[in-house]
């Protein structure tokens, strides 16, 4: 099976999406985990199945929580890029690609 890995920006997504999740509602912010985690194992399991949206970048979706895991897939491993929500500045995004 693949590692998936989260690259260093892509850490701090995660933990800020969590946190701010955790303050809006408790609780929420542990669900928003356990969704996560369950589309990271598809992810891992069958990347070639997510639309690929920039060269070697394909984008997953975490449709409850709307937020979007771009990714790449290196031989084995596949890199964590974003974890970010469509409110956010996409032309941030576009300069982690």
């Amino acid at each position: 099976m693949r590692r998936l890995y989260l690259k260093s920006p892509a850490n701090l997504d995660y933990a800020t999406a969590v946190d701010y999740l955790e303050e809006r509602q408790p609780g929420l912010g542990r669900e928003f985990e356990q969704e996560i985690e369950n589309l990271f194992e598809r992810i891992k399991h069958s990347p070639e199945s997510f639309p690929q949206i920039a060269r070697n970048v394909r984008k997953a979706v975490l449709h409850r929580f709307k937020y979007k895991i771009c990714f790449t897939v290196e031989g084995d491993e596949i890199g964590i890029l974003a974890i970010y929500h469509p409110s956010r500045d996409p032309d941030a995004l576009r300069k982690r690609f």
